[in-house]
Parts: C-alpha cells; structure tokens; sequence
C-alpha cells in the first residue's frame, strides 16, 4: 500500500496518515503474514516485524481484526490452498498443496480446512462444495458478518 493511498471504510475516505497506530501495526502484520505465509513463522516472527512484544501483538489483531495473528495466518493458508485446489489443472496431491502453502502436517492441514469451509479438501475439489457462497467466503475469508475489515483487507 503507497503511503497515502486512499482507503475507504464505513463510507469515509482515509489516506495511510489516518490510521491509528493499532490499525497500521495490524496492516503491517497482514501484509508480513501474506507476504511469508509459505515458511515456518513464529509469533516472534509476526511481532518482531512489527517491533513490539508477542502479547502487544495479539491484542492489537484482536482490537482491529477480531482475530489472533496465528489465527489470521492460518485462515490465510487455507484460502490460499482453497485457491489452489480450484485452479489445480495437474492433479497436484493436495498434501502437496497444503505444504506449498505452509502446512507441514496433513492431518492439521485436514482439520483446519474442514473447519474454515465445513468440508474436507478431497470433498472441496471433487464435489458441490465449490459453491457460490464458498468463494464468496474464500473472497473474504477474514471478515466476520457485522465488522467492517475493508480497512485491512486487501
């Protein structure tokens, strides 16, 4: 984001220079997580690219996103997986594909996608669950119904 690009949210214009500094430190630890999301990262990782403690850190995500930075990440890596198990043209094994975006246990990876889009990546590519509220979810995996994330969400 240029440093005075315009955003608008709840039908207001800002440019960068009216973020709060809770609203700036968790658009920094959004664009660090879906910058790194692919390699092992750490809360000390997600703070320290922010230059504040790991408690700081949660309780500025939480304030401004609703959400923990961990939770963030992996709510990202599975729509990020989502994304690739609709355009895999190769047949790609989905253990594959939840590697490639940062999972390094399956049975984890499993999980998580059952719990973020209520069925299993098998079932995700083979079958009706690919519908239009789906990715709908997908478009906006981040957002809960009555906030307004369009701040922080790119």
């Amino acid at each position: 984001m240029e440093e005075n690009e315009i955003i608008t949210k709840n039908n207001r214009t800002f440019t960068n220079s009216h973020l709060t500094l809770d609203e700036t430190r968790a658009k920094n630890v959004i664009q660090f997580i879906e910058k790194h999301y692919t390699e092992t990262i750490s809360l000390d990782d997600i703070a320290s690219s922010i230059h504040v403690s790991k408690g700081e850190c949660c309780r500025c995500m939480k304030r401004c996103v609703k959400t923990t930075p961990f939770e963030y990440l992996m709510k990202y890596r599975i729509y990020k997986a989502a994304t690739l198990i609709i355009e895999n043209e190769n047949n790609t094994p989905i253990s594959t594909l939840a590697s490639s975006v940062g999972f390094n246990n399956s049975s984890y990876f499993n999980k998580l996608f059952k719990k973020y889009l209520q069925c299993t990546p098998s079932e995700y590519k083979h079958s009706a669950f690919r519908t239009e509220l789906n990715l709908l979810y997908l478009k906006h995996p981040f957002q809960e119904e009555e906030q307004d994330h369009s701040l922080l969400i790119p």
